[in-house]
């Protein structure tokens, strides 16, 4: 049996006794460890190097195109901010519609009801507790014509959002998002960046794959 290895999170740095990864400017989640096993450190390293994490918002909103906004977490601690971010963009742009993943389409709505003859939720098929991103992604393609789409979602999600967004024939002109965890969901991965790097980077997003683990 492989030695476990602990992984520290402290002032936005990775640390293991085998290995370091900065993320400048993530200092103000708390410090943070995880034990896990040593082909996590490589796991980490792919995903590092091969991926990008976006942590600022990015492009120029355009109201022809439908905003496409992805939910973080089962509950509103993150949710609820995605919904600020998507009120804030349907007040600016009035003519701006929005395919919005359930949970943040009812919050949307329940802000203001006025605004549902413009917002398609996405939600969950028959007998399914849970929907992946790709899922999301593709379901919503069936909702429009349009291929652009201006993005909400969780900055840390937003990498696999628009790569996988992409991979179902997106193309994502701009991105709006929060930088922020859910430290009291049910899924454990949303709680805090070390548990969602930890998450994520288990697995390759590669040749649509979304769970094509690392050999």
């Amino acid at each position: 049996m492989e030695h476990q290895v602990t992984v520290n999170w402290l002032d936005g740095q990775l640390s293991t006794s085998l290995r370091e990864w900065q993320l400048d400017g993530q200092s103000q989640y708390e410090e943070r460890d995880v034990i896990v096993e040593p082909s996590v450190i490589k796991h980490l390293d792919y995903y590092f190097e091969k991926f990008t994490y976006y942590l600022s918002p990015f492009g120029v909103m355009d109201a022809r195109f439908p905003l496409l906004a992805f939910s973080y977490g089962e509950g509103r601690e993150v949710n609820s901010k995605l919904a600020s971010l998507v009120l804030d963009a349907m007040g600016a742009y009035p003519t701006i519609k929005g395919i919005l993943q359930w949970e943040i389409a009812d919050l949307v709505i329940e802000v203001n009801p006025l605004l549902a003859d413009r917002i398609i939720p996405i939600r969950l098929p028959e007998n399914k507790d849970y929907m992946t991103t790709r899922e999301v992604a593709s379901k919503a393609l069936g909702h429009t014509t349009h291929r652009k789409a201006n993005l909400v979602a969780q900055l840390w999600h937003a990498s696999r959002c628009i790569r996988q967004a992409q991979e179902q024939g997106w193309h994502i002109i701009s991105l709006r998002g929060v930088n922020a965890f859910a430290t009291h969901d049910p899924q454990s991965w949303v709680r805090h960046p070390l548990d969602w790097l930890i998450k994520e980077s288990r697995f390759r997003y590669i040749e649509n794959h979304e769970n094509n683990e690392i050999a």
